[in-house]
């Protein structure tokens, strides 16, 4: 099955992918600004974070 998008929509979707991506870049920038803050120079440890932030995901990490 087809979804049509009329004219209208496909602006709204246009700007709305926009956002996405200027929030995107925002969000990749403050990543990784706490990762360097962090000393972290591992692409595993770095992985970790982007996981911890985005998945909740506490079985590779020690809060203090």
């Amino acid at each position: 099955m087809n979804i049509k998008i009329n004219k209208t929509h496909q602006k709204k979707i246009a700007t709305l992918r926009k956002l996405i991506e200027k929030h995107r870049i925002k969000e990749d920038k403050i990543i990784n600004g706490i990762i360097t803050s962090m000393d972290l120079h591992s692409d595993e440890a770095a992985e970790t974070i982007w996981d911890y932030i985005y998945n909740d995901s506490k079985w590779m990490v020690e809060l203090e």
